[in-house]
């Protein structure tokens, strides 16, 4: 028989042991005190995030962790939820122990009052517990024949890796974007180097400017922020050509159009891709906050709309010029979704991933920016 709990502090050296073990065991070998100090550094240590299983005999079996954090997505401030460190071991797997590790930190996130919920891993295995791909990542592949021709003009700036020194400035940048709030600036570059990303300070006249969030082999840029868009093209210029990269990937935000809007005439090739799996626990503020977020970008049709939820139930959604509202409601609703198919309709990039809809404020309203940066997974 197999018995959950919350892991208490006395758990943590148990917990890193074990998730080194079985995430060794299907890829390259981990350290997870190394990988990911935010949770697992000596000076952090969050136990308490993990459920974990054991069998009869007290033998840990399982475990999956739910770090939380706020998130400011145009002036409103979410509740996030995102679960990692998912491991099972050989012998408890086929048991349903993730499945079960899974619903219960569902329930203690519904206790929590969270508002959003995500991970990353295998579509269908999720999609069981309610989880759906969504979001969006624009990334944009940039080739060294891209930078001596498109951007031969451009000179580059200083870039060196950041020093303590320089993070009240990279995180006031961070924090002035219009999504934010998931970092301290006290954690700030402990968290940009979390899997042993570089974080790469952005120099000009002398003074940080901006920031990369730089991949171990250097060939990946996950976030970038700029004091001003000046600065922008001439970091990408002078990694490509420091670091000899022959192919870099930019990844940025659907809300950040100074950046797409830089890189879309640069690149060789682009392409948008789901950033994550989703699932929403709180409709009545994930689609405010997002609808906001998407008014900035292009205006919205005004309009009321009522999505039916199959689990949560019906929710009336307005928009009216600057005021956007939702709240649950008992009204029949205009569209009625199981909880997968309405993700899709509200997160889908692609179209045809997507319900087919009569409605012209679904067409104006979906799908919605959401974007988790990467230092910001689990």
């Amino acid at each position: 028989m197999m018995h959950y709990r919350l892991a208490n502090d006395s758990d943590m050296d148990a917990i890193i042991d074990f998730i080194d073990m079985i995430f060794s065991m299907v890829r390259v070998p981990h350290d997870f005190e190394a990988l990911l100090p935010k949770v697992y550094g000596r000076e952090r240590r969050l136990a308490g995030i993990h459920m974990l299983a054991e069998d009869d005999a007290g033998r840990l079996c399982g475990c999956l962790g739910m770090l939380t954090y706020p998130l400011r997505v145009a002036g409103q401030t979410l509740r996030v939820g995102y679960l990692g460190s998912m491991a099972v071991h050989p012998r408890a797997r086929g048991q349903g122990v993730m499945g079960e590790l899974l619903r219960r930190q569902i329930g203690r996130a519904q206790e929590l009052g969270l508002d959003l919920l995500a991970l990353g891993g295998q579509r269908q295995r999720y999609g069981f517990s309610g989880f759906e791909t969504g979001g969006a990542s624009y990334v944009y592949s940039i080739r060294q024949a891209n930078v001596r021709h498109a951007l031969a003009d451009v000179k580059v700036l200083t870039l060196r890796d950041a020093v303590e020194a320089d993070a009240p400035r990279l995180f006031a940048l961070y924090d002035a974007q219009p999504v934010a709030g998931a970092r301290s600036e006290a954690d700030f570059l402990t968290i940009l180097r979390s899997y042993g990303h570089r974080a790469i300070t952005i120099e000009q006249d002398g003074k940080p400017a901006g920031y990369l969030c730089v991949s171990p082999d250097g060939q990946a840029v996950s976030e970038l922020a700029a004091a001003s868009p000046d600065v922008i093209l001439p970091a990408i210029k002078g990694w490509v050509l420091a670091q000899d990269v022959r192919m870099l990937r930019v990844t940025a935000a659907p809300h950040d159009t100074v950046l797409n809007r830089l890189l879309a005439p640069v690149c060789e090739s682009d392409a948008i891709t789901p950033c994550c799996m989703l699932r929403v626990l709180r409709p009545e503020r994930v689609l405010p906050a997002y609808l906001r977020l998407k008014s900035g970008l292009s205006p919205l049709e005004s309009g009321q709309l009522v999505l039916g939820w199959e689990g949560l139930g019906a929710y009336r959604v307005t928009v009216d010029g600057e005021q956007i509202d939702a709240e649950a409601c008992a009204q029949a609703p205009d569209i009625a979704l199981g909880g997968l198919a309405m993700h899709r309709l509200l997160f889908a990039q692609n179209r045809f991933a997507a319900p087919e809809t009569e409605s012209r404020l679904a067409r104006s309203w979906f799908p919605l920016p959401v974007h988790i940066p990467e230092p910001d997974s689990f």
